[in-house]
């Protein structure tokens, strides 16, 4: 009878362990599940949020790019009067300006930088001074 009921004890502490057991595994992949359904939920919105924030960059770029192709000269007034329509502080937050990088051979420089100044910048300058023939000048900001 002692044998029977230590077997009766042990049986009954191999199923409490095996039920212990089955439920952190089933409480587990449950978390996991939902974790997993969560971070694709998260992943979702960001990327889709990211794609629409890069479209209105690619939107403000491509309009700025419409002015130069419209105009045989473009001045910082009409950047600046862009720039003020387009309310970056609003729909770009991130981004501190728009800008043009002009390739300008050393030879040209002079010319470059009265243009520049005519253009309405009166203290236009190059910065760092290069030695280079080849110069890639910020012209507007």
């Amino acid at each position: 009878m002692v044998f029977r009921f230590r077997s009766v004890r042990y049986a009954l502490i191999a199923v409490c362990l095996g039920l212990t057991i089955l439920s952190y595994w089933v409480v587990d992949n449950i978390a996991r599940t939902r974790s997993f359904d969560a971070f694709q939920t998260i992943t979702a919105d960001s990327m889709s949020t990211l794609v629409e924030r890069l479209s209105a960059y690619q939107q403000n770029l491509n309009g700025l790019s419409g002015l130069f192709a419209a105009s045989h000269r473009v001045t910082q007034d009409e950047i600046d009067a862009y720039v003020s329509q387009i309310d970056m502080p609003t729909n770009m937050p991130e981004v501190s300006g728009l800008g043009l990088i002009v390739s300008v051979q050393r030879a040209e420089l002079s010319a470059f930088m009265a243009e520049a100044r005519d253009d309405g910048v009166p203290e236009f300058s190059v910065h760092p001074v290069s030695d280079d023939d080849t110069l890639f000048v910020v012209k507007y900001v």
